[in-house]
């Protein structure tokens, strides 16, 4: 059983290897190859910047239809107080 686990590692590594695309540097290529190779690649604009912190951070409370208040009853569970 062991050799077969063995077997099924170096497999499933030699499938990832064979499947992966071979990415390399350009360096040393010749100008007719980079012409070539650049001519395919699409150009990609960087996206933009993430948006910042929100300015309000503070906790906003809900209360409409969907979310009616509801007053605490004698078996709810108060976390943070004493009883």
């Amino acid at each position: 059983m062991a050799k077969f686990s063995t077997l099924f590692a170096f497999s499933a590594l030699a499938i990832q290897a064979i499947v992966l695309p071979q990415y390399r540097s350009l360096a040393g290529l010749s100008e007719r190859e980079l012409e070539d190779i650049l001519s395919r690649l699409n150009i990609v604009t960087p996206p933009p910047p993430p948006p910042g912190p929100p300015n309000d951070t503070s906790v906003k409370l809900v209360n409409d239809a969907a979310h009616p208040f509801m007053p605490l009853e004698d078996d709810d569970i108060m976390i943070g107080t004493k009883c």
